[in-house]
């Protein structure tokens, strides 16, 4: 049996608990409070910068006014444009690399298994046997360590037994020498798949990219504040569809960077297509 799972959330940084908690709510969930956060931000600060005006905005100062913002804005928008379009491609690569090697390592699993299935070396069911073994740890304990970017140790030392297991086989005729060359290109692939895998999960630059994001979007949240219009409804209005835009760009973009967690979660189940021994 699998061996209890500590994700060690007091080592994460809060910023990543806290998109992790994101992305593993529904997704209409984890939309509705960005969103409904962003428009409330949005709509205190709009009253309250509103508030501080004059009662009567005169025309020509309106005019300036959104003169001098839009240009300024127009800057930060290329500039948080530029920022959103990386995360959104670097998560989507992410998220695509986790799917992939998932399949390929659970592909390379099933032919390992099958090839070595015809060695005449009675030690194979052993090796068989830590092979499903290792199959379950990913599925029942590194898939749920994936989601805070770690692999998982029971993972690991099954994957170490399976390996140790098959290096000790003997070879007792010219057709275990060829099964055990195909044997080994099946086993390569497993490991760097593996490798591939836990890459895709793990932070790297995550927070800091996270926080620079976050931080550009609450500035354009804010931005819209300074703006003026005769009417104040019209222009919190628009604020309020802006706002809701961009968080769900910024949703998409937290989904995309935890591919182990939540609805659109990769899928392990292809782990657990080996047949019963």
């Amino acid at each position: 049996m699998t061996p209890p799972v500590d994700l060690a959330w007091e080592s994460l940084p809060w910023l990543d608990v806290a998109l992790l908690a994101i992305a593993s709510l529904p997704i209409w969930l984890g939309m509705l409070l960005l969103v409904s956060g962003g428009i409330l931000l949005t709509l205190i600060g709009s009253l309250f910068v509103g508030a501080a005006q004059e009662p009567i905005v005169d025309v020509l100062g309106t005019i300036e006014a959104n003169f001098l913002s839009g240009a300024k804005f127009g800057f930060l928008g290329e500039v948080f444009a530029a920022l959103l379009a990386f995360v959104l491609v670097d998560g989507g690569i992410r998220y695509t690399t986790a799917r992939q090697q998932v399949q390929v390592e659970a592909s390379a699993i099933r032919l390992f298994d099958a090839v070595v299935a015809d060695l005449s070396d009675p030690a194979v069911t052993d090796l068989r046997h830590q092979l499903r073994t290792y199959a379950s740890a990913v599925v029942e304990s590194e898939f749920i360590t994936m989601q805070v970017g770690r692999e998982s140790l029971a993972a690991r030392e099954g994957f170490e037994r399976m390996l140790g297991s098959y290096l000790r086989l003997e070879n007792h005729s010219e057709q275990d020498r060829f099964l055990r060359l195909q044997a080994d290109q099946f086993l390569t692939k497993v490991l760097d798949s593996r490798q591939h895998r836990l890459q895709a999960a793990r932070p790297g630059l995550r927070t800091l990219i996270w926080t620079i994001l976050l931080g550009n979007a609450l500035i354009a949240v804010m931005f819209s504040w300074f703006f003026r219009a005769r009417s104040l409804a019209a222009h919190t209005a628009m604020a309020v569809v802006m706002t809701a835009a961009l968080m769900v760009v910024v949703h998409l973009a937290i989904l995309l960077y935890h591919p182990f967690s939540g609805e659109l979660a990769v899928s392990s189940t292809p782990y657990l297509t080996l047949p019963r021994l």
